[in-house]
């Protein structure tokens, strides 16, 4: 039943794939009229319950699709509550000099970002949200983690940029949680007290609700360690 009353009716969701973007479908699928998921896997992959009407699905596959998905995209004359970005890629090569390394998580990071947000910027309504999921590794970052980390600091830098623009009558938020369990810490020692994307889900949505007189453009998130 469509919920004529719902503040997000409408999402568009980058990286519904990944740890943090599954919580945050599943989330989404409860509160929202309809759901647009840019993706490269098929609908399939997803285990979505046979009763679930209000998902579509846009093919995004970066950067080959880019223009195809810019063409849909403009195709939709309809505009967005709520844009989710959570979408990303994760190499902790420690070799500062390893230029594949880099190369790849400032295109899977940064690029994709920057692409996406130019892609969206004009089809999020007026009192809508765009949301990255970005990461402290931006600011606090391990040896092990130069080029990840310079990535999430040029997406920081960008889009921090955008929230002070005036010309950008929605809000941005970037939440910025640290380590959260999912198939790349499965592995850590300390996997096991690291923070549940259910949890990232949870206060992401809870920040959206904050009154129209407030502006929260960035936040980081920690695990409780105790």
């Amino acid at each position: 039943m469509r919920n004529n009353n719902c503040k997000y009716s409408k999402i568009l969701l980058f990286g519904a794939t990944g740890d943090i973007g599954k919580a945050i479908l599943e989330k989404s699928i409860k509160i929202s009229n309809e759901i647009h998921i840019a993706t490269r896997q098929p609908k399939e992959d997803f285990n979505l319950k046979k009763d679930i009407k209000n998902i579509n699905f846009f093919f995004f596959d970066y950067p080959s699709s880019i223009e195809n998905f810019s063409k849909e995209l403009s195709s939709n004359s309809e505009k967005y509550d709520l844009v989710i970005n959570a979408a990303g890629y994760y190499d902790n090569d420690n070799n500062d000099d390893n230029l594949s390394s880099m190369g790849q998580n400032w295109k899977l990071n940064f690029l994709l970002l920057q692409d996406i947000f130019k892609l969206v910027k004009d089809k999020i309504n007026e009192k809508g949200f765009f949301v990255n999921i970005g990461s402290i590794a931006s600011h606090s970052g391990g040896a092990y983690e130069l080029s990840y980390s310079i990535s999430k600091m040029a997406i920081d830098k960008f889009l921090d940029n955008y929230s002070k623009d005036k010309k950008c009558k929605f809000r941005i938020l970037n939440v910025r949680p640290g380590a959260v369990i999912s198939s790349i810490t499965k592995h850590r020692k300390d996997s096991d007290i690291l923070i549940d994307p259910k949890d990232i889900a949870n206060i992401l949505f809870n920040l959206l609700d904050m009154g129209p007189s407030i502006n929260i453009p960035t936040i980081d998130i920690y695990r409780n360690r105790y």
